[in-house]
């Protein structure tokens, strides 16, 4: 018979010293993978453990059992772990595994139907904290991952593309606000799981569960069926040889405005057969859910545009910086110190402050903009001087051309995001 096993709560629960103490047993295979010598390996992989944290209501906490679900390096280690356990528990069997397959946490076995419960102790003897749940084939199928195992009539064991009952089916629907690219997409994703997950018995019944997703989804037949008749992943058409030019290819951000980033997409290619823009949602989903976790204070900010008023007068600073927003209100303020009143490259801050005898309210400072790259943040920079009465230089927004501020100052008035 058919079974799957999965794990309870896999990633938290590695433990830290079994990892250490396979990883001290298994050295002379995993050497084979690395030059890191065997002690500073072993002490990176504690660091990861010993080094997990999260924040919550401003206080850090340590995560004291297993490894942190967002880390890169808890995948690798449920593997290793899985593996080893897998190997140790098969030699303890007293009976034949037909077969053994396992992704991650989950893992599917064919063994004879009275010995369930002797592999369900086996597996969750193994060490206390790694516990298994067990589940059987039914009717001849079985669920595993994102497919259906399911018997044949010969004994051969078929796939089949499996939807979990709790799946609502929703997804880019065809009225919303989004490139059709995208849309294209949405339906030739649903082609190319079906038909790769599947036995070709099954690909006439995904193609009708297919069209009744794309349905509710308010997708047009018309559109669906032309879709998928010009498109099969098993039987791709055989395009034009490329020249090595036209194979590599330019690719570039740019928001999504209906009626207006197609017809800029269509022109830039009419120009250049390398360039294409990507497209992206100025609105998303995102903003109709809460933030589960604690924000960043603006003040341990980074990679910034920022902006200062001034309690003098009604006008503002404007600067950018990639260190904290704290290191640098610092550097102002030290700026600002009378000791550098005759300072040749004073900043337009400071120099604001000595001309004017006017001081910044460094209490509350804005943050405008976030941007990792430099020389978008730069940009960005120049932007808001040229939105906000500052007493910034004249030379900041130099490299910024005049032909844009009518069209800031009208985003501006119109109060559309910049």
């Amino acid at each position: 018979m058919l079974y799957s096993l999965d794990v309870v709560s896999l990633f938290t629960n590695i433990p830290r010293d079994l990892v250490l103490s396979l990883i001290k047993e298994k050295w002379l295979f995993i050497s084979a993978y690395t030059d890191m010598p065997k002690n500073l390996f072993i002490d990176i992989i504690a660091y990861i453990y010993d080094s997990s944290y999260f924040q919550f209501e401003g206080e850090f906490y340590q995560q004291i059992d297993g490894s942190a679900m967002g880390n890169p390096a808890s995948p690798s280690l449920a593997n290793f772990i899985m593996t080893y356990l897998i190997e140790k528990v098969l030699q303890k069997l007293k009976f034949i595994v037909a077969f053994i397959k396992l992704y991650v946490d989950d893992t599917i076995t064919a063994i004879p139907s009275d010995k369930a419960d002797e592999l369900l102790s086996e597996f969750n003897s193994y060490h206390p904290r790694i516990k298994f749940t067990i589940e059987k084939e039914k009717d001849g199928e079985l669920p595993f991952l994102d497919i259906k195992v399911v018997r044949g009539e010969d004994g051969s064991l078929l796939t089949k593309w499996y939807v979990k009952p709790t799946n609502s089916g929703r997804l880019v629907n065809f009225h919303s606000e989004t490139s059709r690219s995208y849309k294209v997409g949405s339906i030739k994703n649903l082609i190319y799981r079906s038909t790769h997950l599947s036995s070709k018995i099954y690909y006439k019944e995904n193609m009708k569960k297919i069209k009744e997703i794309l349905k509710i989804n308010n997708y047009p037949t018309t559109f669906v069926n032309k879709i998928i008749n010009e498109y099969n992943p098993l039987n791709p058409r055989i395009n034009e040889t490329l020249s090595s030019e036209d194979q590599v290819k330019r690719y570039f951000k740019f928001p999504y405005i209906s009626g207006l980033s197609h017809n800029i997409a269509h022109s830039i290619k009419q120009k250049s057969k390398t360039t294409e823009l990507v497209f992206y949602n100025l609105l998303t989903t995102q903003i109709l859910f809460s933030k589960l976790k604690d924000p960043t204070p603006n003040i341990n900010r980074s990679s910034i545009v920022y902006k200062i008023p001034c309690l003098g007068c009604n006008k503002c600073y404007v600067g950018q910086t990639r260190q904290l927003l704290k290191t640098r209100i610092r550097q102002h303020k030290y700026d600002c110190d009378d000791r550098f009143r005759d300072k040749d490259s004073s900043t337009a801050l400071a120099s604001h402050r000595f001309a004017e005898s006017h001081n910044f309210d460094f209490d509350n400072v804005e943050i405008l903009d976030y941007e990792s790259n430099w020389k978008k943040r730069n940009i960005s920079e120049m932007i808001h001087i040229r939105l906000n009465n500052t007493v910034n230089h004249r030379t900041d927004t130099q490299d910024l051309s005049q032909l844009y501020t009518n069209l800031l100052f009208l985003c501006r008035d119109s109060r559309i995001p910049i």
